[in-house]
C-alpha cells in the first residue's frame, strides 16, 4: 500500500521551537489550537487508512468489479504449421493455447474455466471466462494466421483483458449455467444440415476441478431451431456480445432473433 504523508510534521516542528515552559504557558491557547489541528489530521489519516484496508479486504472475495478493460493491438507469434497439422482438434487447441500464452486447462482447473474458440467466416477468436474463487475474468483474443517471407505466424489482431459483464458477474454466471454450458456432453454435433452447408463452427473447453470437457457445434445459429443445445450455444455467444461489448459472434441475418 502507498505510504501516506501525514500533514502534521510542520506543526510538530513549530512546537519544538517553543523555548521554555513559560513560553508554553503564555501561548497556551495557541498550543491548544495546534493540538486540536493535529488530532483532526490524525483522525482523518486513520479513517482513510481504515477505508483503504476495507477496500482491500473486499477484494479478497469474488471480484465483481476488477480493473478497467485493456485493449492491445496486433502482435505476431511465429509457429511451425507442419507441427500442428498432425494434431487432432483437442490437441491442436492445447498447442494453440500455449502458443498464444493461455493456460493449459486440459488437466482441469482449480475453479471454473470456459474457453470458446469461434471459427466463423469473418471472425476467429477465443473467449476465456474464468472464476478461481477470488477473481472472475474475461479475456478475448481476435486471432488469424499469416505467412510472411516463408514463415508462419499466428496474428493476435486485438486482445481484450479485464472485461466485465454489463449486468455483473453473478448474473452472467447464472445465465451461462442456465444454458447448460458447464454440463454439455463431450463430442461433436454437426447437425442435420452440416453436410449441406459445410459452414463455420465453435469449439468449447470447459474445466471445473479435475473435470475437463471438449465439445464442438457446427453453425449454432442455423441449428438452434432444430436442436436445443445449439440454441443454448447460440444464446450464450450472444450473451458474450451484449455483456462484454465485444462482437465475437455474428449470426447470419436470416438466423438472428
Amino acid at each position: 500500500m502507498d505510504k501516506w504523508d501525514v500533514p502534521v510534521n510542520h506543526a510538530i516542528t513549530r512546537l519544538r521551537k517553543v523555548p521554555s515552559f513559560m513560553a508554553l504557558s503564555i501561548s497556551l491557547p495557541l498550543l491548544m489550537f495546534i493540538l486540536h489541528l493535529i488530532m483532526s489530521w490524525m483522525s482523518s489519516v486513520i479513517a482513510l487508512t481504515l477505508l483503504l484496508f476495507s477496500c482491500k479486504a473486499d477484494g479478497d472475495g469474488i471480484s465483481n468489479h476488477g480493473r478497467p478493460a485493456t485493449v492491445t493491438d496486433e502482435r505476431l507469434i511465429p509457429y511451425s504449421d507442419s507441427g500442428l497439422q498432425a494434431l487432432n482438434d483437442a490437441e491442436l487447441l492445447k498447442a494453440l493455447s500455449q502458443l498464444i500464452g493461455l493456460p493449459d486447462i486440459s488437466g482441469g482447473y482449480n475453479g471454473t474455466y470456459v474457453r470458446a474458440w469461434i471459427w466463423d467466416y469473418d471472425t476467429k477468436c477465443v473467449v476465456n471466462i474464468s472464476d478461481d474463487g477470488k477473481i472472475r475474468q474475461c479475456h478475448i483474443l481476435d486471432i488469424a494466421s499469416r505467412r510472411t517471407d516463408d514463415k508462419d505466424y499466428i496474428v493476435i489482431k486485438k486482445e481484450w483483458t479485464g472485461l466485465q459483464p454489463e449486468s455483473g458477474w453473478e448474473n452472467f454466471f447464472n445465465e451461462m449455467e442456465s444454458r447448460g454450458i458447464l454440463l454439455m456432453p463431450a463430442g461433436t454435433y454437426k447437425g442435420e444440415l452440416a453436410d449441406m452447408t459445410g459452414g463455420w463452427y465453435c469449439e468449447f473447453e470447459v474445466a471445473q476441478g479435475k473435470r475437463y470437457t471438449f465439445f464442438e457445434y457446427f453453425e449454432p445459429d442455423l441449428h438452434r431451431r432444430l436442436h436445443k443445445a445449439s440454441r443454448n450455444i447460440h444464446e450464450f455467444l450472444q450473451l458474450i456480445n451484449t455483456e462484454m461489448k465485444v462482437q465475437v459472434y455474428s449470426p447470419d441475418e436470416p438466423f438472428k432473433d
